[in-house]
């Protein structure tokens, strides 16, 4: 399997515009629908949303079937 190249690693180190979304209602659904929005990212909140790990582990493995970049803030707890 060959890895998949990082998108908004390559636009930030290229100093471009790279557009992502929020992700803090805690659903695994919504991230999905988010994830095949055609965004280039997405951003997990754990810190100022309802997200706990578990949450956040069942968002990330619904955004891996997508071509965008999952990003996660960690609860602060």
């Amino acid at each position: 399997m060959q890895e998949r190249i990082n998108s908004l690693k390559t636009a930030v180190q290229a100093g471009r515009a790279h557009i992502g979304i929020w992700c803090s209602l805690a659903s695994a659904l919504t991230t999905e629908v988010v994830a095949g929005s055609g965004a280039g990212w997405l951003l997990i909140d754990g810190e100022h949303s309802p997200n706990d790990l578990r949450s956040i582990m069942a968002q990330l493995q619904v955004a891996a079937a997508f071509p965008c970049e999952a990003v996660v803030r960690l609860p602060s707890d």
